[in-house]
């Protein structure tokens, strides 16, 4: 399914919402603070002219969350963020009560985030956990395992649900939430995503691969009002389509 808008919302709940996020979207918009004022202002300059955000969407249709997070002016009921290339599920607060307890389910890791990607190579293994601290390269906003800044703990789970000629279709359940976790962890261990040119250079660039080949596919976790719920987002036609390709795709030689 290619999704008509940049969004589309799965769940609707009084106090959150569960949306299915196209690839290409950012979830918020980029800020930086005016020096003179002080005040939070659009850094035009990285957004693409008339570009709308997660975020942007969501407050037109439930004005609420205009007032809810930790830094509202900037992002608004997001608990959680998927990158900009990354498709699949997300939930979003709409009352401060919801950000603060959904916000708590993600820091004690009481969760399970459940993405599908198609990495490069021949894994020796059907299934492996990755612990390996993510910190941040200096002057940049990339990430590695080895020596940087801000280095904080990080645990993937995968699982090669299909191995393919060249590529891998792995099932990856992130027990950490660190920017860019699952895409730094696979090329980590020699498997970069397709299409992710920042972690895997130009080896995982083809053509049936327009984005990152990473999806958000569920989100299971407990309810404010007892009990668990698990959330799925379709996963969309370039992926699919991708999947089709990266089968047929054979080593040369």
């Amino acid at each position: 399914m290619i999704l008509n808008a940049p969004l589309e919302i799965i769940f609707e709940h009084p106090r959150f919402l569960i949306i299915n996020k196209s690839a290409g979207v950012l979830v918020h918009p980029v800020f930086h603070k005016d020096r003179q004022t002080g005040a939070w202002v659009r850094h035009e300059s990285l957004h693409t002219p008339g570009e709308e955000t997660v975020t942007d969407i969501l407050i037109k249709m439930y004005p609420e969350i205009g007032r809810v997070g930790d830094s509202p002016e900037t992002r608004p009921g997001i608990v959680h963020r998927l990158d900009r290339e990354t498709s699949g599920v997300m939930i979003v607060a709409r009352t401060q009560e919801a950000f603060e307890y959904f916000k708590k389910i993600f820091q004690t890791h009481d969760l399970e985030k459940k993405y599908c990607a198609l990495a490069y190579g021949v894994f020796a293994k059907a299934q492996g956990v990755i612990d390996k601290k993510i910190s941040i390269i200096n002057g940049t906003v990339k990430r590695t395992v080895n020596q940087g800044r801000m280095s904080r703990e990080a645990v993937t789970r995968y699982t090669v649900e299909n191995q393919y000629d060249k590529w891998a279709y792995v099932m990856a359940i992130p027990i950490t939430g660190r920017t860019h976790q699952i895409r730094l962890h696979l090329a980590s261990i020699g498997h970069p995503i397709a299409g992710d040119a920042l972690y895997g250079g130009r080896k995982v660039l083809a053509s049936w691969a327009p984005r990152v080949m990473l999806h958000a596919l569920s989100l299971e976790l407990p309810m404010q009002d007892g009990g668990r719920m698990k959330f799925e987002a379709a996963m969309p036609d370039d992926f699919i389509s991708a999947v089709d390709m990266a089968r047929l795709d054979r080593k040369q030689g």
